[in-house]
């Protein structure tokens, strides 16, 4: 019996083996199925990873292209700019030089004719040609203003205090105005 025992009991081992083989072979599959999924999904992710990277990659060639030629036209205008601010410059030294000249022939003559004349011209005569060297100024102080402008970026400026009302009278006196005219501001 104990033969008998031991075959029964090796038989029933045995089909706990075959039960525990089932299971390992059908966790097996499982095990790769699974595998097969994780590894489909991580190369489905990896090509989505790969083409985002060449995405990206062409859209920073295409943005340093952009940066490149901006830069470039940047520089272009920036060169341009200076050229026409040197001739500018340039134009507005010869101007006001060609302008100046005649006004100080104008000065000259009108200082000429109150001396050759002094004591015959007629009074209004007179204020006439106090007006006109007062005008030949003032016209001097806006080519002087223009010459100063266009070389205001070579220089600079300190923040003055301006009192207005002192810079009024001034402006009245340049312009020479007579006194029956009357002058008034009003600020809103």
């Amino acid at each position: 019996m104990n033969l008998i025992d031991n075959n029964i009991d090796l038989l029933k081992d045995l089909e706990v083996l075959q039960q525990n083989y089932v299971l390992l072979k059908r966790m097996n599959e499982r095990e790769r199925k699974a595998r097969k999924q994780a590894e489909a999904i991580i190369e489905e992710k990896s090509l989505e990873l790969y083409n985002k990277n060449l995405e990206l990659l062409n859209l920073n060639a295409e943005l340093e292209n952009i940066v490149d030629v901006r830069t470039s036209q940047l520089l272009q205008y920036t060169a341009e700019l200076k050229k026409k601010n040197d001739e500018l410059n340039r134009f507005s030294f010869i101007v006001s030089h060609d302008l100046k000249s005649p006004l100080r022939a104008i000065k000259n003559l009108s200082n000429w004719i109150e001396e050759d004349f002094e004591g015959v011209i007629p009074l209004d005569i007179l204020n006439h040609l106090v007006l006109l060297k007062g005008r030949v100024n003032r016209m001097e102080a806006l080519i002087d203003g223009v010459l100063e402008y266009s070389n205001a970026n070579k220089i600079k400026y300190d923040e003055v205090q301006v009192e207005l009302n002192e810079l009024i009278k001034e402006s009245i006196a340049l312009n020479n105005i007579l006194p029956q005219v009357s002058i008034s501001i009003n600020v809103d």
